[in-house]
């Protein structure tokens, strides 16, 4: 049975917008054959029903938001037999001249979900191009060095007395943490006091989730990892142990179940709040170039030069050192000057 589908805007623009919207949250039966005439809306929600058993809740919903937003309101409507490559292209270039990250999503989700119609022979090649534009060169890693370290903490302690968080120290006791374990600042946020053995010979801390923040503005404790090699723990140096235990007096013996890093109602901190605020407290400084994830290098970095890559890739929860190799792990400066000089060093004159 048919029925008819209408929607309402402030402008023609907008409620072809909104009806598009409303058609792509309508169900369609998983069980209906793919043809030339199936519509890209149609293909999303039989490609929806079968990730929710795939994809973790966050990731599902931030592709949902992605298809929601830049994939049905231009395309959602047409039938896969009218989804030229041009009409593709011309999305994604405009994507590209916004965005950063997202026109690399909506390829790889349009890539996928165009993969089901050419293996029910509902088109004969996907129409999504394997490559987008070229990309950037990789960005060189840089970590901080030890004075950069401690410029780090000088702005931290100001920007916490400037705003009357002293006492709290949650920003300074976080980049603490940060610098101490290299761990992600959602998996920071996501510590329980239960995580934590501070008292043994041997102090270490256990990851066991991580914060997770939904485009929507939820957020909430995944009590997994990030990743499998995620699952981790960390023996402690002292500094560190010496802040948690600090942290650990003020609050009077918390509840083992608590957050280590909570807001004043008790629940977990969110990663977007503690990023904002060290944002302000690095702003004109010698460090306003340092982010919380530039830690997490410097970490690995600090390993990788002290040890072996292996190592640093370890304690950052990666499954290959491959990854942390290529985007974590500043380069060492060789300094082969000496025997140069042995080499060569005779005066030429």
């Amino acid at each position: 049975m048919l029925r008819q589908v209408t929607a309402t805007g402030s402008t023609r623009a907008g409620a072809e917008s909104a009806l598009r919207a409303r058609l792509a949250n309508r169900a369609a039966p998983t069980t209906a054959e793919v043809t030339s005439r199936t519509r890209l809306d149609e293909l999303w929600q039989r490609w929806h029903s079968t990730a929710e058993r795939r994809l973790r809740p966050q990731t599902l919903q931030h592709l949902t938001w992605c298809y929601r937003r830049h994939v049905a309101p231009p395309l959602g409507a047409l039938q896969l037999g009218e989804l030229t490559p041009a009409r593709v292209e011309r999305l994604l270039d405009r994507l590209e001249s916004q965005f950063v990250q997202i026109p690399r999503e909506v390829r790889a989700l349009l890539r996928q979900l165009l993969d089901i119609a050419v293996r029910h022979g509902a088109i004969a090649t996907n129409p999504v191009p394997t490559h987008g534009a070229s990309p950037a060169s990789k960005p060189e890693v840089r970590a901080l060095t030890a004075s950069d370290v401690a410029a780090v903490r000088t702005a931290a302690q100001a920007w916490e007395r400037s705003t009357g968080a002293a006492g709290a120290r949650a920003l300074c006791d976080v980049l603490e943490v940060l610098l101490g374990t290299g761990l992600r600042i959602g998996e920071v946020l996501a510590l329980r006091w239960q995580d934590l053995d501070l008292d043994s010979p041997r102090p270490v801390l256990r990851v066991t989730g991580t914060m997770v923040e939904a485009v929507d503005g939820a957020a909430w404790r995944q009590a997994t990892a990030k990743t499998a090699a995620g699952a981790r723990t960390l023996a402690l140096p002292p500094f560190t142990v010496s802040v948690l235990a600090r942290r650990r007096a003020r609050l009077g013996g918390p509840d083992p179940h608590a957050p280590v890093f909570c807001t004043s109602t008790g629940t977990h901190m969110r990663p977007s709040n503690v990023r904002r605020s060290w944002r302000a407290a690095r702003r004109g400084t010698s460090v306003d170039w340092v982010a919380l994830h530039t830690l997490r290098k410097t970490v690995a970095t600090t390993v990788a030069h002290a040890l072996h890559e292996d190592a640093a890739a370890s304690l950052l929860g990666h499954r290959s050192a491959n990854v942390t190799r290529r985007h974590y792990i500043q380069p060492a400066v060789q300094d082969l000057s000496a025997c140069l000089e042995a080499k060569f060093g005779a005066d030429p004159t």
